[in-house]
């Protein structure tokens, strides 16, 4: 195993994850699908799903979340729909349906709003959606937040921490790589502005 920080940053997002989604509490990933060849079926999850999809919307909803866009938030949820697969739309809503089942350890309006237009039916309530506004409720640092994000579909497809950690390093490289990327578009378009 590596260093001790190396098993503080784990743990560290262990319970972000927990604290934000729901830990180990569900039987399956939210929307990756673990085959025989873990690192394989990891990585192209990653690049096909998480990279172009649900990372991005994690980083949407959660600055939206931290202004108390609530309006804005539900029409993410609603959109975010139509960038899934049929299988992974239906686990990520009942993923949600359990998020709303736990009890918030903070009184917070936005995610208040966000759960009463899940459950008239105004929003699907997808879990990532849900997850990027607890996020916000704690205060949780946006690759923070992607990061355990990684870690919750990790720990409900794979018992072993060991492993867990060795797949989520792989992941972090495309959520690196993200940032990069975002961080790179920004100064060029503050380049081409002036």
């Amino acid at each position: 195993m590596g260093n001790s920080s190396e098993g503080f940053g784990f743990e560290t997002l262990l319970e972000i994850a927990t604290r934000c989604g729901s830990g180990t509490a569900f039987k399956k990933a939210i929307s990756w699908n673990a085959d025989s060849d873990l690192e394989r079926s990891w990585a192209d999850w990653t690049r096909s799903s998480f990279q172009p999809f649900i990372l991005p919307h994690l980083l949407e909803v959660q600055a939206l979340s931290s202004r108390q866009f609530v309006r804005e938030i539900l029409g993410l949820d609603r959109a975010f729909s139509g960038l899934l697969s049929k299988e992974s739309e239906e686990k990520s809503l009942e993923a949600g349906r359990q998020l709303l089942l736990m009890k918030t350890l903070k009184a917070d309006r936005t995610l208040d709003r966000i759960q009463r237009a899940v459950v008239a039916g105004n929003a699907p309530g997808h879990f990532a959606t849900l997850f990027a506004v607890r996020a916000a409720v704690f205060s949780i640092a946006p690759r923070t937040t992607v990061s355990a994000y990684l870690l919750q579909e990790l720990v409900c497809e794979i018992p072993d921490p060991d492993h867990q950690a060795e797949l989520l390093a792989l992941g972090l490289s495309e959520v690196n790589d993200f940032f990069r990327q975002s961080v790179e578009t920004k100064s060029e378009a503050i380049g081409s502005n002036a």
